[in-house]
């Protein structure tokens, strides 16, 4: 018996965008195109998605068409993706940081289209991450060590919680970037001060994060 498909909600202004990203989605997924974020609330009160692709640029903000879908009671939690041809620095930024949203280029490959959505999916559906005495809840976006909350900015949450879903592997640290960051060009420097951070935040908790002289990532309970 076959999975069912993915349903994923589409939200532009232009037909062919929503042609475009069809195309790309392939077999495994159902689009449901919307022309605009308040035809979208409406439908969410009838049946139900898995994943929202959002346009930056529309008649309507983007940034608060993803906001009402946070901010609907049975959407709590549930993967956003923006995409837009706007690949400039304060966009990208913003698409990472709004509503712990994720972003990706028009122009992205099929391949890695599916890849990113289904991450997103992986990481929604696991209630609760540990390690040791760390617990991540990515619904909730929140952390705890030792049974006390971890106060984590929202990168420290997404590089955390990517290096959990793999916490058997050691990470290139160019991976992590493509995955926390996607598109945008981030210094050696501002990984090393996020790695840094976290490095210092987990330590007291019996948590140990390790970046070796060839890039690699590696996080584990202290022997």
């Amino acid at each position: 018996m076959k999975p069912p498909k993915i349903r994923a909600a589409s939200v532009d202004d232009f037909t062919s965008n929503h042609e475009i990203m069809e195309s790309r989605l392939g077999g495994d997924f159902t689009m449901i195109p919307f022309d605009s974020g308040a035809d979208l609330v409406v439908a969410m009160g009838k049946e139900h998605f898995d994943v929202f692709l959002i346009d930056v640029h529309m008649p309507e903000d983007g940034f608060q068409v993803a906001k009402n879908v946070v901010g609907h009671p049975d959407y709590k939690g549930q993967p956003i993706l923006f995409v837009s041809y706007d690949q400039s620095f304060p966009v990208i930024t913003r698409c990472l940081q709004e509503v712990g949203a994720d972003y990706v280029s028009r122009t992205v490959t099929p391949e890695e289209l599916r890849a990113r959505i289904h991450s997103l999916l992986a990481i929604h559906q696991q209630k609760s991450l540990r390690l040791g005495q760390l617990a991540l809840d990515p619904l909730k976006v929140s952390a705890t060590i030792l049974s006390r909350p971890l106060d984590l900015t929202l990168t420290e949450f997404k590089i955390l919680t990517f290096l959990l879903t793999r916490k058997d592997h050691c990470i290139h640290r160019d991976f992590l970037e493509k995955q926390v960051w996607g598109d945008v060009v981030v210094s050696e420097k501002t990984l090393n001060s996020h790695l840094s951070n976290l490095r210092l935040k987990l330590i007291d908790g019996g948590i140990l994060l390790q970046v070796d002289r060839k890039g690699l990532v590696e996080i584990f309970v202290k022997p």
